[in-house]
């Protein structure tokens, strides 16, 4: 703007005035009908007969030998016509015994990557975690498959998946015990 007559050299302005809005028309709005309430009879209780579930127990296994785990001895031809042998392991977790289904670990919230500066080769991108949990929920240890290739991002997605809770595994009877869950986790979109 230049100084167009204005005092102290400011310029001058030019301005003009709006009409006043008129006021809102008035519109007539009818009455609302009138709404009449009825008492509701109590609703009827609908009983259901189940019938009753026989869990089945695992039972005990016998005190002896094949109680302590171990196999028979097998006999056959080894290489070159020699016989061979050899001892049978029937031991292993989640089986047999007192509560000895496994139900796996869960995570206390859901998993997700870290959102913050995702590299271009990691977006969109499927990776599959393997967590190993202690007995307490914490996490142990981590893989990825496939590894991330971006190593700045790589280490964060493996900080933050350390720092995951977990409800641990636990037996039928409710002792927590170690276990090793996988969870497919997505990297942005």
């Amino acid at each position: 703007l230049t100084p167009a007559g204005g005092a102290g050299g400011r310029p001058a302005l030019n301005f003009f005035v709006l009409p006043a809005a008129p006021a809102p028309a008035a519109v007539a709005v009818p009455p609302p009908p009138p709404v009449t309430v009825s008492a509701l009879p109590p609703v009827e209780p609908i009983s259901v007969a189940l019938p009753s579930i026989e869990v089945p127990r695992a039972t005990p296994p016998v005190a002896g030998p094949a109680a302590s785990g171990a196999g028979t001895a097998g006999g056959g031809p080894g290489a070159g016509g020699a016989p061979g042998s050899g001892t049978g392991i029937d031991m292993g977790p989640g089986t047999g015994g007192v509560g000895g289904y496994i139900f796996v670990a869960s995570p206390r919230t859901a998993i997700l990557p870290p959102l913050a500066q995702v590299p271009g080769s990691v977006r969109g991108r499927t990776y599959h975690v393997k967590f190993w949990v202690s007995a307490e929920g914490q996490v142990t240890r981590v893989e990825v498959d496939p590894p991330i290739a971006d190593g700045k991002y790589g280490r964060a997605f493996h900080e933050s998946m350390m720092a995951y809770q977990f409800y641990p595994a636990h037996t039928r009877d409710g002792r927590t015990v170690p276990g090793i869950v996988t969870y497919s986790v997505q990297v942005g979109n």
